[in-house]
C-alpha cells in the first residue's frame, strides 16, 4: 500500500491571511498581542512609535498618540493634530489669523469674512472685520430702519436722524420726511383766551415757551390773569411737551399788552403789563428755581392806557433790562435790576418819559439807546439811557416805520430786526443793512450766532410766517408752513447746539418747531 502525501511550501499556503496568535499553553511564551489586522509580506511592520495605528513615516509627530493624519483638531493650541500641514491659528485658511490669538480675523469660521473682505451690508455680518455696525454703512451713528435706527440714505454721512436739517437743498436731511428742513407742532393753548406771546427761554435742560392770558381753563376750573410756559427738551424740543407751569393773579387784574420771558438754571423772568384797579404797572415777575417763589418788582402809574409792547433783555453784566412803551397816552418806562434784585425788590432803577406813543420798543445795547417806534408818525424815537441818571432824548430816525423791533448783541455781533409794515423787515448786523422780501412785516424776531450769522422770523402783512438767515447782503429767505393762519406773533431762539428753536401764535392756537440750519 502506498500513501501518496503532496509536499508543499509549509508558509505557502498562509499567504493572504491574517495571522493568528495561537495559545501555546507555554507560560513562557508572550501570547497576549492583538492580532495584526494586515496582510503578512514576510516582512516586518513599519515602526509604530505612538501606537496611534500610524507608522512613524506618516505621522507627522511620532511620539503623540493623539496626533495623526485625520484625528479632530484642536485649534489654537499650537499642536497640528490631523497633520494637515496648515496654520493652526487660522481656521478657515483666509490667509489671516484669528482674533482669539490676536490676530485680526473677526470670523476664522468663514474664509470669506477678513480684513479688507468685501462688504455685504446688512446681513448682520461684519464682512470685512472693520468692527462698525453692519447697518450703519455710512457709519454717521444711526442705522437703517432694520437695525434699530431711522436712517433714510445709509450712503450718505451728512443724512440721518440725527443731523440737523439744511434749508431749501431740496434733500431731506434729518430723515423727518420733509425737504424743507423744519418741523412744528401743536401746543396745547386751547383752553387760554386773550392769549400773548410767545416768547422763549432756556435754562441747561429745558427750552420754555411762555405766554400771558386774560384767562386759562385747568382741570374745569377757570383762573384769571395767567402766565403760563410749556416746558421742551432743550435737546430734542419737538420730543413733546415735559410740562407746563402756571400762575394766575386773579379776576382784580387785567393784563395789559405786550409781554416777555427770560431763563436761565436759577431765574425765569416774565416782562409785562398789568393794571389793578386805576393803577397800571409795567411789571417783572420772577420765579427762583431754588426756592419755588414767584415775586413781582412793579413801576406804576395812575393811568387806565394800556402798553402796546414790553421787552425784556439780558445784558452781560447779569442785569435784567425792561422796556415798555404805549401808543395812548405815551409814555416809554425803562428799568433794570440783577435777577435776584428783582426777586428782592432791592437796588432796582429806571426811569420813564412822556410824549412816547410808542407801538414798538427795544433797549438796544450796541449803542447804549432805547428805540420806540412809531408808525403812525413814520419816524422811531431814540433815547440814550443812563443807568442811575435817567433817560435823554436823542431825535428821531424817520425811515423807520416800527411796527416791531427786535435788538441782540452777542459776544462778537450786534445785531437790529425792524418789521416796518409794507416795507418788509430791515436787518442790521455789524452795521450792514438788508431788507427782506416778504411780503410787508409786523412782528418780528432775531437772534445772531458768535460767527455773525442773523437769524430772523417774522409775521408778514397776511400772517405767514417767514425764516431768513446769513449775513446782510447775503441772507436767504423761506416761507414757513405753520398749519396757522393769520399769525399774530412770532420768537425764535438759538439753543447752544445750534438748533433754531421757531414758535408763532395765532389766536389761542400756537406751534413750536425746530428749523434747520
Amino acid at each position: 500500500m502506498f500513501l501518496l502525501l503532496a509536499c508543499s511550501d509549509p508558509y505557502e499556503a498562509q499567504k493572504g491571511k491574517p495571522e493568528v496568535e495561537v495559545d501555546t499553553g507555554d507560560p513562557a511564551v508572550d501570547d497576549s498581542d492583538p492580532p495584526v489586522d494586515s496582510v503578512d509580506t514576510g516582512e516586518p511592520p513599519p515602526p509604530d512609535s505612538d501606537g496611534d495605528g500610524w507608522p512613524d513615516d506618516e505621522d507627522c509627530v511620532p511620539d503623540d498618540a493623539t496626533v495623526y493624519p485625520g484625528a479632530t483638531e484642536v485649534w489654537y493650541d499650537g499642536v497640528d493634530q490631523d497633520c494637515a500641514g496648515d496654520s493652526d491659528y487660522d481656521q478657515d485658511h483666509d490667509g489671516f489669523l484669528a482674533v482669539e490669538i490676536g490676530g485680526d480675523d473677526c470670523n476664522d469660521t468663514r474664509a470669506d469674512v477678513y480684513p479688507g473682505a468685501p462688504e455685504a451690508w446688512y446681513d448682520g455680518v461684519d464682512g470685512d472685520c472693520a468692527g462698525d455696525d453692519d447697518f450703519d454703512q455710512d457709519g454717521d451713528g444711526d442705522p437703517v430702519p432694520g437695525g434699530a435706527g431711522d436712517d433714510c440714505d445709509d450712503e450718505n454721512p451728512l443724512v440721518s436722524s440725527l443731523a440737523e436739517e439744511t434749508l431749501d437743498d431740496g434733500v431731506d436731511g434729518d430723515c423727518n420726511g420733509d425737504p424743507d428742513g423744519y418741523r412744528f407742532q401743536l401746543l396745547d393753548m386751547s383752553s387760554a383766551s386773550g392769549l400773548q406771546g410767545p416768547r422763549i427761554g432756556a435754562d441747561s435742560a429745558y427750552v420754555m415757551i411762555a405766554f400771558m392770558a386774560d384767562s386759562y381753563e385747568e382741570s374745569g376750573t377757570l383762573y384769571a390773569s395767567a402766565g403760563l410756559s410749556h416746558y421742551l427738551s432743550v435737546d430734542e424740543p419737538l420730543a413733546g411737551s415735559v410740562g407746563l407751569s402756571a400762575y394766575y393773579w386773579g379776576s382784580d387784574y387785567e393784563i395789559q399788552g405786550g409781554m416777555d420771558f427770560w431763563a436761565d438754571d436759577e431765574y425765569q423772568a416774565w416782562a409785562y403789563g398789568i393794571q389793578y384797579g386805576s393803577t397800571r404797572y409795567l411789571l417783572v415777575d420772577v420765579y427762583q428755581a431754588s426756592t419755588g417763589f414767584f415775586r413781582g418788582t412793579g413801576w406804576s402809574y395812575p393811568t387806565s392806557k394800556p402798553f402796546a409792547d414790553v421787552e425784556l433783555t439780558a445784558v452781560a453784566d447779569g442785569s435784567l433790562h425792561v422796556v415798555g412803551c404805549d401808543e395812548q397816552l405815551g409814555f416809554l418806562t425803562w428799568m433794570h435790576a440783577t435777577p435776584a434784585g428783582y426777586f428782592a425788590n432791592t437796588d432796582v432803577s429806571g426811569d420813564d418819559v412822556s410824549d412816547a406813543d410808542s407801538t414798538a420798543c427795544v433797549l438796544n445795547l450796541a449803542e447804549e439807546e432805547i428805540l420806540a417806534g412809531q408808525p403812525g408818525n413814520n419816524r422811531t424815537l431814540a433815547y440814550k439811557y443812563f443807568d442811575e441818571a435817567g433817560l435823554v432824548y436823542e431825535g428821531a430816525d424817520p425811515g423807520w416805520t416800527a411796527y416791531d423791533i427786535e435788538a441782540e448783541t452777542s459776544v462778537s455781533s450786534s445785531a437790529l430786526a425792524v418789521a416796518e409794515g409794507a416795507s418788509s423787515v430791515l436787518v442790521q448786523v455789524d452795521g450792514i443793512t438788508q431788507r427782506l422780501v416778504g411780503g410787508g412785516a409786523t412782528a418780528v424776531d432775531i437772534s445772531v450766532g458768535t460767527t455773525g450769522t442773523a437769524y430772523v422770523v417774522y409775521a408778514d402783512g397776511s400772517g405767514e410766517p417767514w425764516f431768513a438767515w446769513g449775513t446782510p447782503g447775503s441772507m436767504s429767505e423761506i416761507q414757513l408752513d405753520t398749519d396757522l393762519s393769520a399769525v399774530d406773533d412770532v420768537d425764535l431762539y438759538l439753543t447752544s447746539s445750534m438748533k433754531v428753536v421757531v414758535a408763532a401764535r395765532a389766536g389761542n392756537r400756537a406751534v413750536v418747531g425746530v428749523v434747520g440750519i
